[in-house]
């Protein structure tokens, strides 16, 4: 029988981070902690908040202790998605602790290798935006957080003092039916790879009609496995993150659907610590784009995930995670 031990953290992000929705400064993660034969395995789960989750929900679902755990049981268990996320990467944490060895050879998957996250540049006025990517031009990609009526020129002016960065960019659903085609040419004119949830969920049709060079990104649009058919036509991508899926095994399985449908793969993360990126890194292996970059927003002080310059995430260490 497992301890089931939930742990409430709050961190102090570097500063302001804006999408098109809302402005954060702090977040909230929940540590999940299960024990059994005195050896403990850790995960970390982030409240789905575009669903409505928050904190006090998914602590209210952990309404359970002393059980035997394995994969069916967490998947069998009447919690949210991203709460299983957190069960499953403690899990998975647990088993290897308990067996000696590496979450990737438990899976029999490869080892993960070092991968290239994009460093995200949180959304602002076009002079601070060009400011942070100048700042930040040693990062080989930078992922744009955009969603007003500035766009056009944050695009144009970061790609004029960024000339050799690979760019991506993400609206957050801030983009219309009435700027969309304007939009997506300018990211054609300025060598963008990649436009990630330009229109809102519900109202994304139109994409099944635009004839675009750009690869579009589902993210809202894109929750579990199921959402998938509903895709095919509209994207040309899905970002696919632990905590909407239910975790690495659920995330590895949405992975091999998307590529069978000829669908090209990010790996995206909440805001969280290095413990909620560790088990991403394993999915984002084979990724066309990696987006794990969250911990390097948040003020940590537990062990951390190496992400040399900012861009290159590690192979995770044991004693973080796995």
């Amino acid at each position: 029988m497992f301890n089931i031990k939930p742990i409430v953290k709050e961190f102090e992000l570097n500063g302001d981070f804006n999408i098109s929705r809302y402005s954060r400064s702090r977040i909230n993660v929940i540590h999940i902690e299960i024990s059994k034969d005195n050896i403990t395995g850790k995960g970390e789960t982030v409240p789905y908040k575009y669903i409505g989750e928050e904190i006090c929900d998914l602590i209210s679902q952990i309404n359970f202790n002393n059980i035997d755990l394995d994969f069916d049981v967490i998947d069998n268990l009447e919690i949210s998605q991203s709460l299983k996320n957190g069960f499953v990467s403690a899990y998975l944490d647990w088993l290897a602790k308990s067996q000696n060895k590496n979450v990737w050879d438990i899976l029999n998957i490869d080892k993960p290798d070092n991968i290239l996250t994009a460093y995200t540049l949180s959304l602002d006025s076009v002079d601070n935006m060009v400011k942070q990517a100048c700042k930040n031009k040693d990062k080989p990609l930078l992922k744009l957080k955009l969603g007003d009526d500035n766009d056009i020129q944050r695009i144009n002016a970061i790609r004029q003092n960024c000339t050799d960065n690979r760019i991506i960019v993400d609206a957050n659903e801030g983009w219309n039916n009435n700027n969309i085609i304007k939009l997506l040419d300018c990211c054609d004119y300025n060598n963008v790879e990649m436009v990630e949830q330009p229109l809102p969920k519900g109202k994304d049709n139109i994409l099944k009609d635009i004839n675009s060079s750009i690869c579009i990104c589902a993210d809202e649009s894109f929750y579990d496995i199921n959402d998938i058919q509903d895709l095919i036509g509209k994207y040309d991508a899905v970002n696919i993150k632990l905590d909407k899926t239910g975790g690495l095994i659920n995330a590895l399985k949405a992975f091999d659907i998307a590529k069978q449908n000829n669908l090209k793969v990010v790996v995206g993360c909440m805001m969280g610590s290095s413990l909620a990126m560790a088990p991403a890194t394993l999915v984002a292996q084979n990724a066309d784009w990696v987006d794990l970059d969250g911990s390097l927003w948040v003020k940590e002080t537990s062990e951390k995930l190496v992400i040399k310059n900012g861009s290159y995430i590690q192979t995770p260490e044991s004693r973080l995670w796995g």
